[in-house]
């Protein structure tokens, strides 16, 4: 004969099964699982359905239904938000080119002038 303690820490077969049923059906502890099934009388549906109607609560509250009107607007301003963003940033870039390449033109351009007195006064001298 059997120790009643025994029993309530194991489980019949039927029981195991059940377990791993509801475990490889859902995402839930298997602790978890297990008290719920003692609390309601091993039905297992009633957990999975508990399971499966969190699951569309989460997927229908992820995905907003949005008519054709309002899709078609929503891509023109993410169309057009990158294309600003895109036009600001390398106009960005542009101003830096210019600024770091403002002493060198006023290097060339000193160097130009330069050559050019030089040659103005090697021409007066012929």
């Amino acid at each position: 004969m059997e120790n009643n303690n025994d029993t309530d820490n194991t489980f019949s077969t039927k029981q195991e099964q059940i377990i791993g049923l509801v475990v490889r059906q859902t995402d839930y502890e298997k602790d978890y699982i297990i008290n719920f099934l003692i609390d309601n009388n091993w039905d297992y549906v009633k957990l999975i359905k508990q399971y499966l109607d969190l699951q569309t609560t989460f997927i229908s509250s992820t995905n907003e239904k949005v008519n054709t009107n309002q899709a078609v607007i929503k891509e023109m301003r993410t169309f057009l938000d990158e294309a600003s963003s895109k036009y600001y940033r390398n106009k960005e870039i542009q101003e830096i080119i210019q600024q770091q390449n403002k002493p060198m033109a006023i290097n060339r351009l000193a160097n130009i002038s330069e050559d050019i007195d030089t040659k103005d006064n090697s021409n007066n001298e012929n």
